[in-house]
């Protein structure tokens, strides 16, 4: 949010959405996409699935690093190596069916979140940004303007006003997933207070305002 203060910098909130939107395809696994899978029990499984998957991936990153560019300090290898096992030893004693998440199941999970609650960005942001990380669409940061002269593109009002949007609704429904499993009553309260906030008339009209 405080990178979209400066029309310079708030370009880069796309990127940073990235980020949340992924956050949020975890927490909305956790919970549970579909009513029949929201119990307590399925839940802590995915938790532990997830808490799986990242103690691989997280080892595997370290394992990877070259210690002249990234010295890690001593026994973080090991660390890695304890915790893994430590969590693989959750999974066997709760009997979770589910397999250690991957940071490949991201996409689609987003996906069915975004038909779920008829937000379609919420997908499309996490591949957008992939577009703009990659260096697939470098018109959203510099802009040609002649003569071989590059500038930076700076974003306008409404751009800005999307972005912000965006990024408000993405920590909502965060905060929401995270209420669905620590207390469902208030989660139910919550989502509606959350869609009278969306049609509220000055809230609308800051995020449609003209260039």
């Amino acid at each position: 949010i405080a990178v979209l203060r400066d029309r310079d910098t708030a370009n880069a909130a796309e990127i940073m959405q990235r980020s949340l939107s992924e956050l949020l395809a975890h927490a909305a696994f956790i919970s549970g996409i579909r009513n029949e899978e929201q119990s307590a029990s399925l839940q802590r499984c995915r938790a532990i699935c997830l808490e799986l998957g990242m103690g691989q991936e997280t080892l595997n990153a370290i394992k990877k690093m070259s210690p002249r560019s990234n010295p890690a300090e001593p026994g973080t290898v090991e660390g890695g190596q304890r915790r893994l096992g430590e969590i693989r030893e959750l999974h066997e004693r709760d009997r979770c069916k589910c397999r250690q998440r991957s940071y490949t199941a991201v996409e689609a999970t987003l996906r069915e979140l975004a038909v779920k609650i008829g937000r379609p960005f919420v997908h499309d942001i996490w591949v957008s940004s992939s577009l703009v990380a990659h260096q697939l669409s470098t018109g959203r940061v510099v802009q040609d303007t002649g003569d071989g002269i590059v500038r930076s593109s700076p974003a306008s009002m409404k751009r800005r006003g999307v972005l912000l949007d965006h990024t408000v609704t993405l920590y909502a429904y965060i905060g929401l997933a995270v209420l669905g499993v620590v207390n469902p009553t208030k989660n139910v309260v919550w989502t509606q207070r959350w869609r009278e906030l969306k049609t509220i008339p000055k809230y609308h009209a800051a995020i449609t305002v003209d260039d």
